[in-house]
This record gives structure tokens, sequence and C-alpha cells, in this order.
């Protein structure tokens, strides 16, 4: 094999490596952006009532006796508009 045969392979591996290289991170990339993973804990939205006016904990334990946990009825919740597909 010629010296110059065994640059033209080295170059041709070379660049193949790199487009190779480019279209896995390119995937990974894309597959993250389809599939987010979930918020974690410290976002998670809760019912903080020290931030409610007139509402403060102490109030607020002493109004839901067992009886009234027990016979309370589930709020309704607003839904999310549908996910577009992509």
């Amino acid at each position: 094999m010629s010296r110059r045969s065994v640059i033209v392979a080295f170059v041709g591996a070379a660049v193949a490596a790199v487009a190779v290289a480019a279209v896995w991170l390119l995937g990974i990339g894309s597959a993250q952006a389809q599939d987010p993973k979930p918020p974690g804990p410290e976002h998670a939205v809760g019912h903080d009532l020290t931030g409610v006016p007139g509402q403060d904990p102490e109030s607020v334990q002493k109004y839901w006796t067992p009886e009234r946990q027990k016979n309370a009825k589930p709020a309704e919740m607003p839904e999310a508009p549908a996910a577009e597909p992509g």
C-alpha cells in the first residue's frame, strides 16, 4: 500500500468517525427534548397556607376536624390542554 493510500484511508476513517459521533450526539439531544424527565420534588406545587390572607396553619388545623375530613369531597381540578404530537 502506498503512503498516499494510507493517508486517504486514515482521513476517510476520521471523517466517518466524526460523522457517526455527530449523528449520535444529535440523536441524544432530540431524545431528551422529546422525553424530558419529570420535575423533581423541588418543583412541587403545594398548598402553603401561610401565604393566604387570614389563613394561619393553626386555624386551618382546628377547622379540619376528623369528621370534616371524613366528609370532605375532592375539589375539581383543572384539566391541562392535550399535548400536540410532535
